[in-house]
């Protein structure tokens, strides 16, 4: 079992009485150019991130795994094949978290170039949010640079 809980701060993205079930996401807006699977405190940077795709004309589907282990396979192959690029956005070390899980399924059973968002194989800091999230590069605008990036290699 991995949970990482935050300390204060953060927006409410799900209703109080909303359901989960083990092992099934959550598509929180839709659209198909880019998906951005993100988990944890990354979700809410990830819909702040699609917003301002939006507003440039950039359909984007964000989905909330909710769990990481069981992933819901089937959620991510569906985004997957209905998006020109995936985009991973986690508070965590890219491998072995919710990139190295995404780039394991697709290598199975749907190739595709991931974009990740996370901390590349970095020593940790003590900071506030902040300055953490501009240190390990998890910001809204890190993950709009990524997605125009990828879009741009995509549409070569």
């Amino acid at each position: 079992t991995y949970i990482r809980t935050p300390r204060r701060g953060l927006p409410d993205i799900y209703a109080d009485n909303t359901k989960f079930e083990l092992g099934k996401g959550k598509v929180l807006t839709e659209g198909n150019d880019i998906g951005i699977i993100a988990s944890g405190i990354m979700v809410a940077t990830a819909l702040e991130a699609a917003a301002v795709l939006r507003r440039e004309g950039i359909g984007v589907t964000v989905i909330d795994p909710i769990t990481i282990k069981p992933m819901d396979i089937e959620l991510l192959l569906q985004v997957a094949r209905n998006v020109k690029v995936l985009i991973t956005a986690e508070n965590h070390n890219i491998i072995g978290g919710l990139a190295g899980c995404v780039a394991e399924i697709l290598t199975e059973y749907e190739p595709k170039k991931i974009g990740k968002i996370g901390i590349y194989d970095r020593y940790g800091q003590v900071g506030n949010d902040i300055f953490l999230r501009t240190q390990y590069s998890l910001t809204k605008e890190d993950i709009v640079k990524k997605a125009k990036e990828m879009l741009s290699d995509y549409n070569r």
